[in-house]
């Protein structure tokens, strides 16, 4: 970790640490390890583990129809987005008329990304989706975002979301200072 921690530090480190995983074996144990622990890792490790290790496509299924940029980094801690977002934070989503359990599941996924500029794919598998859970055959939540003004309504009541996550994060916050 040592070792790992002194590349990283290093402003060339990011291509250190890549190259050097990169001529492990893609059947290396090492592989199938870092995969899972990816997404518990600093985004400049993340990075490096991916570029190094090219995982299979699906964990997160079909390419969003609208790129999620991360607007929100830095603003809040992605590990406190659920995999299930609470009924007060949908509130904005619930106001959509949209497919309610794939819009909420697609909005953890887009607060990820939001928060920290992970793919989907990433965000998806750091919130501990499934494989293949999130690519059905018929997805009626892209359907929906393809109708006229529905894929801006969604980004509008994500940021809404994502303020209303902010806002809790401050109090807790201040709720924990004032002890």
């Amino acid at each position: 970790m040592a070792l790992t921690v002194a590349i990283l530090d290093d402003p060339d480190g990011y291509h250190t640490l890549a190259q050097l995983l990169s001529v492990l074996p893609a059947t290396s144990t090492v592989h199938i390890r870092l995969r899972q622990r990816a997404p518990h890792c600093s985004p400049t490790m993340t990075a490096a583990i991916s570029r190094s290790i090219r995982s299979p496509q699906t964990a997160a299924g079909p390419l969003a129809l609208f790129p999620q940029p991360a607007t929100h980094k830095g603003q809040f801690d992605p590990r406190t987005i659920p995999l299930r977002l609470p009924e007060h934070w949908a509130a904005p989503l619930d106001e959509l008329d949209a497919p309610r359990r794939q819009l909420r599941r697609d909005a953890s996924i887009r607060l990820v990304q939001m928060a920290t500029g992970y793919s989907r794919r990433s965000a998806a598998s750091y919130l501990g989706f499934p494989l293949g859970s999130l690519h059905p055959p018929v997805d009626p939540l892209r359907t929906w975002q393809m109708q006229p003004g529905n894929a801006e309504a969604y980004q509008s009541a994500l940021h809404r979301v994502a303020e209303i996550a902010i806002a809790e994060a401050h109090s807790t916050r201040e709720g924990v200072a004032e002890r």
